[in-house]
């Protein structure tokens, strides 16, 4: 669809992510030291992104300085090139990486080691093009590459700086509070809102009604709203495999009839405060399940959210 538009691929792109071990210390030419970024190098910042990527970045870089903390390559005085980190639901982006190409390309390995060193044993995230060889050495950091996707551009690719590269990307879009943004905010406290409410309504329901019939109306109200969601945003068009009937099948007669029914029978001889904190147990016992039985993938970085 891509080549249809227009796009070609001009190579390869390394997603590596994980929790990175304590880089080894990486030496920079004579003359080159890390510094923090200041507020007077946005310009020069500007120009270096923009010649690395041949692509105007005067909107987007002062965006990204907003929510990110930087580090500057500079030689002699003379800024010539950067890193930037930031938070990213929960981890952190590494990106974008700017620096001269180098002898085993030791500028773009020190920026981005400053950072790992920082947050070793932290959840990260960098992508970087595959002609740049990093992807063995950030595998021996602990970052395991999880994916590999073509590098499309409009028109093939761009003229490229020969004393200047981008070996990471910016990567994820950055977080505008926008009217969509607002209304995202709106919807997901008015979510929690009703599943806070759900128990001690139910609880007051219960005088009046018995359990399972108590469960049928709350699960056929939910089904109303999910048909709703359906007509006023049609599904993708992605169709449910055979292979995944079964698993489907049990989730709608445990979560569907079993649960809540069985929810509303230990709702009737239990304080409402007492199943409200148990109903907390919900997210924990369902990621120990996924753990467990379904072998997902579980480090450190789990436990400390």
């Amino acid at each position: 669809m891509c080549e249809s538009l227009g796009f070609t691929q001009i190579g390869k792109m390394h997603q590596h992510q994980g929790a990175a071990f304590q880089p080894p210390l990486v030496s920079l030419p004579p003359g080159e030291r890390l510094r923090p970024i200041g507020v007077k190098d946005t310009p020069w910042l500007i120009a270096l992104a923009s010649r690395a990527t041949r692509l105007d970045r005067a909107t987007l870089l002062p965006q990204l300085l907003d929510v990110s903390s930087g580090i500057a390559l500079d030689r002699d005085g003379e800024l010539i090139g950067f890193v930037l980190f930031r938070r990213f639901g929960h981890g952190h982006v590494i990106g974008p990486v700017v620096a001269p190409e180098s002898a085993n390309q030791s500028r773009a390995k020190a920026l981005i080691s400053y950072w790992l060193a920082l947050n070793a044993g932290v959840f990260v995230r960098i992508d970087t093009p595959e002609r740049f060889g990093l992807s063995a050495w950030l595998e021996r950091l602990g970052l395991p590459q999880v994916e590999c996707i073509a590098q499309m551009a409009p028109n093939g690719p761009a003229p490229s700086d020969e004393k200047l590269s981008q070996f990471a990307l910016a990567n994820q879009g950055v977080w505008r509070f926008s009217m969509h943004a607002r209304l995202a905010v709106f919807i997901a406290l008015l979510a929690a809102a009703l599943f806070g409410a759900a128990t001690p309504v139910a609880k007051v329901l219960l005088g009046v009604m018995s359990p399972f019939m108590l469960a049928g109306l709350f699960y056929l109200g939910s089904g109303v709203g999910l048909g709703a969601g359906l007509l006023l945003r049609p599904p993708s068009g992605q169709r449910l495999h055979r292979a995944e009937i079964p698993w489907l099948l049990g989730a709608l007669v445990a979560g569907g009839v079993a649960g809540p029914a069985r929810l509303m029978l230990g709702l009737s001889s239990t304080p409402v405060a007492t199943s409200f904190l148990l109903l907390n147990l919900e997210g924990v016992l369902t990621a120990v399940i996924a753990w467990v039985v379904f072998k997902e993938n579980v480090n450190t970085w789990v436990f400390r959210w």
